[in-house]
């Protein structure tokens, strides 16, 4: 009963802190309270969670049958960063899903589901099938992707559990899926996991109202409310993070506001993703990462590139952009590059010297001192006493100033 009510209990909590109540589970066990141990359990896994179903109870799945948008309304069950999903990324398919913008959903009861959708090859539009087989729950079908859950009871666990439950949304009368993943392992009190719950619903195409794509005379356009926001032109166009389109046009993509007003001109590869930048003051600002022969670069919502699109990989970090290329770093502002990637190693705000915050890097086995301004100085470190206690000082040698230039990296 024990074993069984703790694994129970363990397939509910999908946080590192299932082992600290393994270990709350332990230490009363050894003290033979076998009941006040299982109470303790139940309650802290009493999370939302456990209890909240989003599904209602259905007698026929293929009452659900129809085409649907192929993303999803924001998410339920979060209160901040509510996000989309396209329906193939949660049936963990991979294709190239751009000009996705239907999928027909029909069930096969007890225990089918078929997918029909359009992919772009080759330049053309092409209609692909697949079939999910899973089991049927009370409220829902259920497809299993992966379910390893290796577990003895305070000693040792390995989880790798991926499942797509499908089914009808009681509060929006509509196509409901969560997707429950899990990963994660422990070894006696040691140990950490990630995952959770989380649920997307979709609607018909014909009655989703929010920004959608839809296809015209092989092009593609974006709609809202059955007004139309952006010309069907496109290669392919989808609403992006809520508040902007991608479109695609002849192998260039363009980025626009969600009213369909041009940020950045089809001139990139790919737009790869929101980079916001936060420092002390909070938000400074939103920027784009886009891509060209496999290089990144920055451009802000102006539609300015303050980055070149050269780097291997470009992180926000504490009020500075963190570059990297060919294995070596460098920083930027929001104004543009202050050091190029010409250091082996680069810390933020990490050495002081007279109470004023210098960047520490090294570069050809030298340690330097690189202030706001972009001028590089060799360190020297000074051992002052405070009172009786020595302390180290780690301060720019002005003598060996430099002023560092943004294409230094390109020699």
């Amino acid at each position: 009963m024990l074993l069984q009510t703790t694994i129970q209990i363990k397939n509910h909590l999908n946080s590192d802190g299932f082992y600290y109540f393994c270990s709350v589970l332990y230490l009363y066990i050894m003290k033979k309270d076998i009941i006040f141990a299982l109470l303790g359990l139940m309650l802290v896994s009493c999370t939302p969670s456990f209890f909240t179903s989003y599904f209602a109870k259905i007698d026929d799945l293929s009452k659900l049958d129809g085409r649907y948008y192929a993303k999803s309304d924001v998410e339920l069950g979060r209160d901040n960063y509510q996000r989309k999903a396209h329906l193939l990324r949660l049936f963990n398919m991979d294709e190239d899903i751009q000009a996705t913008y239907y999928v027909d959903v029909k069930f096969e009861e007890p225990n089918k589901v078929h997918l029909t959708y359009p992919i772009l090859k080759n330049d053309s539009l092409v209609i692909e099938n697949k079939t999910f087989t899973g089991k049927r729950k009370k409220k829902s079908l259920e497809i299993i992707f992966a379910n390893q859950d290796i577990y003895i009871p305070l000693v040792y666990s390995d989880s790798n559990i991926d499942k797509l439950k499908i089914g009808l949304d009681k509060k929006n009368n509509s196509l409901l899926l969560e997707k429950y993943t899990y990963f994660g392992g422990n070894i006696l009190i040691f140990g950490s996991s990630f995952g959770g719950k989380r649920y997307f619903p979709f609607y018909k195409y014909d009655e989703y109202k929010a920004a959608k794509s839809f296809y015209k005379n092989g092009k593609f356009g974006i709609s809202r409310a059955d007004k139309t926001i952006v010309e069907p032109i496109y290669d392919y166009a989808y609403d992006f993070e809520n508040n902007y389109i991608i479109a695609g046009y002849n192998g260039k993509e363009e980025l626009l506001y969600i009213d369909g007003k041009q940020i950045i001109s089809p001139r990139y590869d790919k737009i790869a993703g929101i980079l916001p930048l936060y420092g002390r003051g909070g938000l400074l600002g939103t920027f784009f990462k886009v891509m060209n022969n496999g290089k990144i670069g920055l451009v802000n919502d102006r539609g300015k590139e303050i980055i070149p699109v050269k780097y291997d990989n470009i992180e926000s970090y504490d009020g500075y952009f963190s570059l990297k290329l060919n294995n070596k770093y460098g920083y930027a502002t929001t104004e543009g590059v202050l050091y190029p990637a010409i250091y082996d190693l680069l810390y933020n705000n990490h050495a002081d010297c007279r109470n004023r915050v210098y960047h520490a890097a090294k570069r050809d086995g030298e340690e330097y001192i690189l202030d706001n301004q972009g001028n590089e100085y060799k360190s020297q470190k000074k051992f002052p006493k405070v009172w009786i206690r020595q302390i180290i000082q780690v301060c720019p040698d002005l003598e060996t100033k430099r002023k560092v230039s943004p294409d230094e990296d390109e020699k």
